[in-house]
């Protein structure tokens, strides 16, 4: 109609739709969905927090300096294994600004502990008229038990329960690029955009286009195009991973192989970027025990080549783990084992 667009129009209906949310909009990390939302509603105010949620992940960040920076009171309740919602109750005063909650995606408390579920502390925000952010940091917008994946709650799941805001990653579990996802209710939504740091915070729309074509590829929550190249190796069956490693030593030279050493054995590997990092998954590795080398001298050899190959070092050996490699790739593989020991 030759009016102005609005850039986010591409993936607000898309992120919805997945999620059950009124709305949603983006930023540029997950870092910045947090900041912007606890700076437009507690700015000046206390954010209540459980103890056992005030955490530290890669990178050095830290949710209370997070907090710090968004202008807010860190109100601290509980203890570090176990918080009540009665916690939540008594510290509620005219100068709470937000609760949030922040999922602890790097760790697990374990033994005598104990945290309320989602619904009472929405039932609790919703009386008080104070949002609940629910920081879920990696975020699954699929069901992770029927896809034989470690067992993570939905963004919908949180949704469905009431939540004011829920804010996750844009990549990481979701397979797209870096960028932070807030989701929740229109009249806040709408607000944070109304922010002045949403300006400075938003995404490039080059991140906005990647991000689009991410969401397409959830059909349904069970059901995700091989085009989502973090599904796909997730997904990736043990047989087939087997098979990619073995059609890789097969094409080796007698020669190679004797310098080389290598095996292919079973391993496990992590989802990476604190994502299910208390879990691991399936997976088949290339074992190096070449005559004559250190595994770091093999690690320097495969990191040096073009393009380089990155592998690891445990217990003493090179490994080239098979889980986060495609199809595509298996001769650049072949071809860097064959340089190596040739």
């Amino acid at each position: 109609n030759g009016k102005r667009g609005q850039r986010l129009s591409h993936v607000e209906y898309l992120l919805s739709a997945l999620t059950g949310s009124e709305q949603a909009v983006v930023v540029n990390n997950n870092a910045a969905a947090v900041l912007i939302c606890l700076n437009t509603f507690g700015d000046g105010k206390e954010v209540i927090i459980s103890r056992g949620q005030m955490v530290e992940i890669g990178g050095s960040f830290r949710i209370p300096d997070v907090i710090e920076k968004s202008g807010a009171i860190i109100k601290e309740i509980g203890t570090t294994n176990r918080t009540h919602i009665s916690d939540y109750e008594k510290h509620i005063n005219p100068n709470t600004g937000v609760i949030l909650t922040a999922h602890t995606s790097n760790y697990t408390i374990k033994g005598f502990t104990k945290s309320p579920d989602m619904e009472p502390i929405n039932l609790l925000s919703k009386k008080h008229k104070i949002p609940h952010v629910i920081d879920l940091g990696s975020g699954a917008l699929v069901d992770m038990v029927k896809l034989n994946m470690p067992p993570e709650p939905q963004v919908r799941s949180y949704i469905d329960s009431g939540a004011s805001i829920v804010t996750f990653s844009g990549d990481k579990l979701l397979g797209g690029p870096q960028s932070g996802i807030i989701c929740g209710s229109k009249t806040l939504i709408n607000k944070i955009k109304k922010n002045a740091l949403y300006r400075a915070l938003r995404c490039d729309k080059l991140t906005l286009m990647f991000l689009e074509e991410s969401l397409k590829s959830y059909y349904t929550d069970t059901s995700i195009h091989s085009k989502n190249l973090t599904w796909t190796l997730f997904t990736r069956k043990q047989e087939s991973i087997e098979k990619l490693g073995l059609n890789i030593i097969s094409s080796l030279t007698k020669k190679v192989h004797e310098q080389s050493g290598v095996l292919l054995q079973n391993s496990t590997v992590e989802a990476g970027s604190g994502s299910l990092p208390v879990e691991n998954l399936d997976s088949m590795e290339l074992l190096f025990q070449p005559k004559g080398m250190k595994a770091n001298d093999v690690y320097q050899s495969f990191l040096n080549l073009d393009p380089p190959i990155i592998g690891y070092i445990h217990a003493k050996r090179f490994r080239i783990d098979l889980k986060a490699i495609p199809e595509s790739q298996i001769n650049i593989i072949q071809s860097s084992i064959k340089k190596v020991f040739s």
